[in-house]
């Protein structure tokens, strides 16, 4: 029974039993159910069990597989959530990582940008024209000095070349091909002077320095490093110029004063007293023009080194201006020249050196003396605005040549047109004038037109307290 049980069992059949009864054998009830034999071939009986509710056969042939496939899916789908559970586990750690290594990365970017900021700072700070170009000989770097320089604006330059920023086609000179030919070469290339063409068609001097860099052996580019020499080469040259007209200068008076202390000295010239008086004279000029441009190199020489000495007082401004106006008088009424000279009321005193700022307005006044022609004239007027005074000196004369007027007041430095018509003058008069007006804490500058005349302005500032009193007065007034 135990055996049948489990038979059954394995064919899910719960009451599967064997029938030994006689009558059952030959039973048409059980005619369907299989009969048994012994090993002898006897019937012993039929083995029986209850028929199973219609449709239970298609139902078993149906839930068997249903049952087994699901257990498959059930199995297969724990080991997907396994693996999901690992797969989950392994993307949650890459993505921590993923996390570090972002933070990592902008950390970098930041020391990057923070050193890439450094190093713009400093570039921008350089004084002189920078450029850096890649191997291809494309610009990836100019700092404001060089854009500055070269009358162009940064993105104008960045992104183009060196052929076209320096205008080769318009600046056709060797030394400045051989500055770009360092693409070529990877030598050092040094060009202390060229002359150069902006865009704006202004003409100034260059000075370059072209160096290759590399890194771990191999050529990634190259620095032109450049500067605006013009003001230093149009000193230099002044210099030169002054050297030669100073030495004539000096030497062409004190010939005339020897020939004329020889006439004199010698006991038979024949010269009558008439004579020797008109050489006297013009000895005598001849050593004031000398002595004239030795005091010029010492008050430079004085003023460069800080030495000069300044004694502030209260002092008549209008005084300080018509005094050298008198002593010229004579010479402009020679030349007839129509001289003007105003003063608004109530010009106030100012605390100023009076012997320096006097050679400031004899320095301009004979300006105007020796560069305007006869018949020409010269208006001098002092006016108060707000808490300055202002002192203009208007001529009719030759005028500066506009090319040349920011270089005015550099040392040494005269007009073309000024040497034509002067030649003797040290070129140091007006820088003399800029300086001891600056340190009177005023501003100098002038307007001209060349063949139509210049005027000097000189603004000197009113004290506090002088000033308060003279908007008082003028508000009495009004």
């Amino acid at each position: 029974e135990e055996f049948l049980k489990d038979i059954g069992e394995s064919f899910l059949i719960n009451d599967l039993r064997l029938l030994q009864d006689v009558s059952a054998v030959i039973d048409e009830e059980y005619a369907n159910f299989p009969l048994i034999t012994d090993i002898n071939g006897t019937t012993i009986g039929r083995l029986i069990w209850t028929p199973p509710t219609p449709g239970y056969d298609v139902l078993r042939s149906v839930l068997l597989p249903m049952g087994i496939v699901l257990g498959l899916f059930c199995i297969v789908g724990l080991a997907t959530v396994f693996r999901a559970r690992r797969l989950a586990g392994a993307l949650a750690q890459s993505n921590e990582d993923l996390e570090a290594s972002q933070k990592e990365i902008a950390q970098q970017l930041n020391v990057v940008a923070g050193e890439k900021e450094k190093i713009e700072s400093i570039v921008s700070s350089i004084g002189e024209g920078l450029i850096a170009v890649d191997p291809e000989g494309k610009i990836f770097l100019c700092n404001s000095v060089g854009a500055l320089l070269l009358g162009k604006k940064r993105t104008e330059i960045i992104g183009s070349s060196l052929e076209k920023v320096f205008r080769l086609d318009k600046n056709k000179s060797p030394e400045l091909s051989s500055v770009f030919g360092i693409l070529h070469t990877k030598k050092t290339v040094d060009v202390p002077e060229v002359e150069f063409i902006r865009e704006d068609g202004e003409n100034m001097t260059l000075a370059l320095t072209a160096t290759p860099v590399e890194s771990a052996g191999s050529f990634i580019g190259g620095i032109v490093v450049f500067n605006d020499v013009t003001e230093q080469k149009m000193v230099e040259n002044a210099k030169r110029n002054f050297i030669t007209t100073a030495a004539h200068q000096l030497r062409t008076p004190l010939s005339g004063v020897k020939w004329a202390m020889s006439v004199l000295v010698d006991g038979k010239s024949k010269s009558t007293p008439q004579e020797k008086k008109t050489l006297l004279t013009k000895s005598y000029e001849s050593v004031n023009r000398v002595i004239s441009l030795v005091n010029d190199l010492l008050n430079v020489d004085k003023i460069e080194s800080q030495q000069i000495q300044y004694s502030f007082a209260p002092t008549d401004l209008v005084e300080i201006v018509r005094s050298p106006l008198t002593d010229l008088q004579a010479q402009m009424e020679q030349k007839k020249l129509k001289v003007k000279f105003e003063a608004t009321k109530n010009i106030p005193n100012l605390t100023i050196d009076s012997a320096n700022m006097r050679v400031v307005f004899q320095n301009l006044l004979e300006n105007s003396l020796h560069y305007t022609l006869p018949k020409g004239s010269v208006t001098v007027e002092i006016t108060t605005e707000g808490k300055e005074v202002r002192i203009s000196i208007a001529d009719t004369g030759i005028g500066i040549p506009r090319g040349e007027q920011k270089s005015i007041f550099l040392r040494f430095f005269r007009a073309s047109n000024a040497i034509a018509v002067q030649p003797n003058g040290s070129g140091l008069g007006l820088y003399i004038c800029k300086q001891i007006v600056e340190k009177h804490k005023g501003k100098i500058w002038f307007e001209s037109e060349q063949n139509k005349g210049t005027t000097f302005h000189v603004v000197l500032p009113i004290e506090e307290g002088t000033a308060k009193n003279l908007k008082k007065d003028k508000k009495k007034n009004a």
